[in-house]
């Protein structure tokens, strides 16, 4: 059995765009566009790993991305 630091954290569309205070739409996008890394569970599920969220956040720059509205 994994420890609780072994496990990883999955996010959906909802709780990523939330966390990144956008719409989940804007998610789709970004993913879509290749920016955010995705996993893809059937035809319409998406899953995020917070870890890979959160490097997203780290290593952008304001001028990397515009978010589509």
């Amino acid at each position: 059995m994994e420890s609780g630091e072994d496990q990883k954290k999955w996010m959906t569309t909802k709780q990523v765009a939330d966390y990144l205070s956008l719409s989940p739409s804007q998610v789709y996008n970004l993913a879509s566009d290749g920016y955010l890394p995705y996993y893809k569970l059937g035809k319409r599920m998406n899953r995020y790993l917070k870890d890979e969220i959160d490097d997203f956040i780290k290593n952008r720059s304001n001028s990397d991305l515009v978010i589509r509205r």
